[in-house]
């Protein structure tokens, strides 16, 4: 019998709640924010990848103007930094995250209607569109890498890169890091067109080419996204669910959307999906919110309904059945005995954003 998935939205919402932190506080470990914001771990920052899904949890709940805040902090960073960092920590500022400003804004756009708002956050969202596709980190052939950057230990990166988050990172062109790029053109273009009625047309030309150029990382014998060494020295990677970004931001093609569809089965786990195929794996059992949440919101634009269906509520069944023992969200979850990773950080909000969004675009009671 399926649980009352909705059942935990009251709570999450009331737990989210909890986590606000108002900005006037003086700390010196922290960037001070111009907004109140949700931030669920002892450090009391602001988080970006979370901050991404908790919004997607907040407009669900029709919490638009806490959503709106986290918008303005994080633009806030961009400003001073021409990129959002992970965190608003002072010792993690000078570290670039995986971009999702013009998804943030585009939703609250959709939700108020304010172009007045939309026009004053563009530039900011322009300007990390311009960090990222800078020629600083394009290689040869027209791909993008991440920096080189001395990471903390205790840095919890985004979720598709924590493979690429180590030595080795500047020497893959990465597959989520170029998907988003170029989506990213051509949402800033739709939203500078809405905002004046025009857009700038170098921002398309910009997407067109990453788009040409991520079919490089099309390997036509696995069928796959497949990150690519830029250099002899580098071992190949391996297939992840990183691949999936490319039909997340509807850019892979029909033909290559069903070739990786018919790949999920590598991933397949009783509580999801695990993050890489197993001949590769480190740390497989563990995945998070962020992984799951685009695979299938990608599988539903490609209209692979059921295996969305599938995977969906194996998910949420598990982040289900763990708060109900514990009272607690994970960051992680072992998807294998469908339990909490209790290795893992503390859960800084992604989990209930995404949970609440999947239940919600699968259409689920």
């Amino acid at each position: 019998m399926s649980p009352n998935l909705h059942s935990l939205f009251p709570v999450f919402q009331q737990q989210l709640e909890a986590r606000v932190k108002e900005t006037g506080e003086i700390d010196e470990h922290l960037i001070a924010l111009p907004y109140p914001y949700l931030s669920a771990d002892e450090k009391g920052a602001l988080y970006y990848w979370d901050a991404y899904f908790v919004n997607l949890g907040l407009l669900r709940l029709k919490q638009v103007e806490q959503a709106r805040r986290h918008v303005e902090n994080l633009a806030y960073l961009s400003r001073r930094r021409g990129f959002v960092p992970p965190n608003n920590l002072k010792a993690q500022a000078q570290i670039p995250e995986l971009p999702l400003l013009p998804w943030m804004v585009r939703d609250l756009y959709r939700a108020t209607g304010d172009k007045d708002w939309l026009r004053r956050l563009l530039p900011e969202v322009t300007a990390e569109f311009n960090y990222w596709s800078s020629d600083h980190f394009r290689t040869s052939d027209g791909l993008y890498h991440l920096p080189e950057v001395q990471l903390p230990p205790d840095l919890e990166a985004a979720a598709f890169s924590r493979r690429l988050y180590a030595d080795a990172a500047p020497r893959y062109a990465a597959v989520d890091l170029n998907a988003l790029l170029c989506r990213s053109g051509r949402i800033i273009y739709d939203l500078q067109s809405e905002a004046d009625t025009v857009g700038d047309a170098g921002l398309l030309q910009k997407s067109e080419a990453i788009k040409d150029a991520l079919q490089k990382l099309w390997d036509e014998k696995q069928q796959f996204f497949i990150d690519r060494p830029l250099d002899e020295k580098t071992a190949p990677a391996a297939r992840s669910l990183s691949a999936f970004l490319t039909l997340f931001t509807e850019i892979a093609s029909e033909e290559q959307a069903a070739a990786m569809q018919k790949q999920l089965s590598l991933f397949a786990a009783p509580g999801g999906l695990l993050f890489v195929e197993p001949e590769a794996c480190r740390d497989c059992p563990s995945s998070a919110a962020p992984e799951i949440f685009f695979v299938i919101k990608g599988l539903i634009d490609y209209d692979f309904m059921e295996d969305a269906a599938d995977i969906g509520l194996n998910w949420l069944k598990t982040v289900h059945d763990a708060f109900q023992q514990s009272g607690t969200l994970a960051r992680r979850y072992n998807v294998l005995s469908r339990s909490a990773d209790t290795a893992a950080p503390a859960d800084k909000g992604w989990t209930a954003g995404a949970y609440i969004a999947l239940v919600e675009e699968l259409g689920l009671d």
